[in-house]
């Protein structure tokens, strides 16, 4: 989630003056109910991808199938959205192995849709020039290490940090004094980097980026797998379970570990409080590390608006709620439509309801409350 300044927030409000208006409205008029339309589509227009990152949260649900959106189906599906004024994150798989991708961002620019792209960065300094000119509002790189081995464990391809590096230099050489796109360095943390929170802004301060974001890892365990199945046969939902499946351990760092994180963040939430920080830093202090890395359950209380306010498209056509949970298909139906047919209403008066379900565990969507 990208944090803005008040000159880029009023520079994208006058280009978007209708996605700010549901950005500044849209908390008051429909807490914990549906907007009238998704205000973000995460668009999986991929599911190749040239990484094999063991967290991928989504890696079940993308594997089962390798389909992927042309062109002309992306235009009629953003000839669809756009009087609705939605957000589009361009993500996969890796968004950019879409062999259409700089038309597709194009395109969502003609017509006035806010567009933001996540990358793993390999191909950044390959298509830079290209990025640069497309229209591109966002855009965030992974980065995971402040070197080749820490960043190996990320991604499993050799030789990827300097690679990586290289892109987000020739980005930023490219886009000058203008504005946009933001360009914001992604962290997860991880076994390998979490004594390495210092090292890894030592890299990045220098390189020109606006922001810094560190997140939590997510993952499961067997327990939540087998309480998800059972959810979904009962209830007839998805099963898919979003985060790095750690087998038959609800613990995924030890009390060594936790400690670790913990005075790790805390330097970093001292660099923010000093405003020595070259770049913004957003992180996740108020979050219980003790619990959440002891596989805690997440109290009722907890808050996740996903299911009223964002879809995800599948390179297939399908509209998926979350947890594999598919509400129909772009080649059969509008969104509109889809967004108000009947097993959309059905799972959201569920949430409504019932709060949170098995998978929702440590979803990325979800602010746990222990």
């Amino acid at each position: 989630m990208a944090q803005l300044n008040l000159q880029k927030k009023i520079k994208l409000a006058i280009k978007y003056p209708s996605t700010a208006k549901n950005t500044v409205f849209d908390k008051y008029l429909y807490e914990n109910k549906a907007t009238p339309f998704p205000r973000t589509i995460n668009c999986f227009i991929t599911e190749r991808c040239n990484f094999n990152c063991p967290m991928c949260h989504v890696v079940t649900s993308r594997l089962k199938n390798m389909n992927e959106l042309s062109l002309p189906d992306l235009k009629k599906f953003f000839d669809n959205i756009a009087p609705y004024s939605p957000s589009v994150s361009l993500a996969g798989g890796e968004p950019l192995m879409h062999p259409e991708i700089i038309d597709i961002i194009k395109y969502l620019d003609q017509k006035r849709i806010v567009k933001g792209l996540v990358t793993n960065g390999m191909l950044l300094e390959k298509m830079a020039a290209d990025l640069i000119n497309s229209g591109l509002d966002f855009l965030a790189i992974s980065l995971d290490g402040p070197d080749e081995a820490t960043q190996y464990q990320r991604g499993l391809v050799k030789d990827s940090f300097p690679q990586i590096i290289k892109g987000i230099k020739k980005i930023i050489e490219l886009r000058g004094k203008n504005t946009f796109p933001n360009i914001r360095i992604a962290t997860v943390i991880s076994k390998s980097n979490i004594a390495n929170f210092d090292k890894i802004y030592e890299v990045i301060k220098d390189l020109g980026v606006d922001e810094w974001s560190i997140s939590h890892h997510f993952y499961f365990y067997d327990k939540i797998r087998k309480q998800q199945l059972k959810f979904s046969q009962k209830t007839k939902f998805g099963n898919d379970v979003w985060g790095e499946y750690n087998g038959t351990k609800k613990v995924l760092f030890n009390a060594k570990e936790r400690l670790t994180i913990s005075q790790k963040l805390k330097e970093t939430q001292a660099l923010i409080n000093s405003n020595k920080s070259k770049v913004k830093i957003t992180m996740p202090n108020s979050m219980d590390i003790k619990n959440f890395y002891t596989g805690a359950i997440p109290k009722k209380e907890s808050i996740c608006t996903s299911p009223f306010n964002q879809v995800f498209l599948r390179g297939n056509g399908d509209i998926e709620m979350c947890h594999g949970y598919i509400l129909g298909n772009i080649k059969e139906n509008s969104l509109l439509d889809i967004w108000h047919n009947k097993k959309t209403i059905r799972f959201q008066k569920y949430i409504q309801k019932n709060k949170i379900i098995p998978a929702c565990f440590r979803c990325c969507s979800l602010n746990p409350i222990f």
